[in-house]
Formats: C-alpha cells, sequence, structure tokens
C-alpha cells in the first residue's frame, strides 16, 4: 500500500519594523509606489549607461547592445542604486508624510 503525499506550503515571512517596503499600515508597500522609486534610479542609470557605452557598441547586433549595457547596469542597480533610492524613499514607500514636512511639536 502507498503512503499518501503530504504538502507543505511555505508562507512569506512576517514584514518586519526596519523593513523598508512596508507600509505604515504593517503590509507591503503598493506597487505602484514601488514601480515610481524603481523608476526614479532606473531611467537616468539606464539613459547614462546607454550614452557612455552606446558608441562603444554602436556596430553590435541590438540584442548584443542591450546585454552589454544591462551587464554593466544590473550590478549597480542591484547593489547601490535601488538601496540608495529605498533608504530615500522610506517615507513615500511607506505612505507617511516626508520627515521635512511633518510638523514639530
Amino acid at each position: 500500500m502507498t503512503e499518501p503525499i503530504t504538502v507543505t506550503i511555505a508562507r512569506r515571512p512576517a514584514p518586519t519594523a526596519g523593513t523598508p517596503a512596508l507600509s505604515a499600515a504593517g503590509g507591503w508597500a503598493a506597487r505602484w509606489r514601488q514601480t515610481i522609486t524603481i523608476f526614479l534610479v532606473f531611467f537616468p542609470v539606464s539613459v547614462i549607461a546607454n550614452w557612455l557605452l552606446g558608441p562603444l557598441v554602436k556596430d553590435w547586433p541590438l540584442p548584443l547592445r542591450v546585454l552589454g549595457v544591462m551587464v554593466v547596469t544590473l550590478p549597480f542597480m542591484t547593489y547601490l542604486g535601488l538601496p540608495w533610492i529605498t533608504r530615500q524613499m522610506e517615507w513615500f514607500l511607506q505612505g507617511r508624510r516626508p520627515r521635512w514636512r511633518q510638523t514639530r511639536a
């Protein structure tokens, strides 16, 4: 006789207060807020990378040009750009007023 199959469903870990992508209500930041925050870094980095690397890869086929630019921009975005913008925009991601607009008691 065969034994019954057991399925375990993993849950996402509970958010902590130190997680920058949390909203003020304790849930994850809205996707549209995350999208805007990512765009604030991705667009200028992409423009600068294409401007600087464009002359070097202008004769490459399009897929290789895109790959070449992505090889440079993705590590920058992952390790420097996105962590920096997430810290700067924490108030926005959490749905709070920015520090400079909070009233002092």
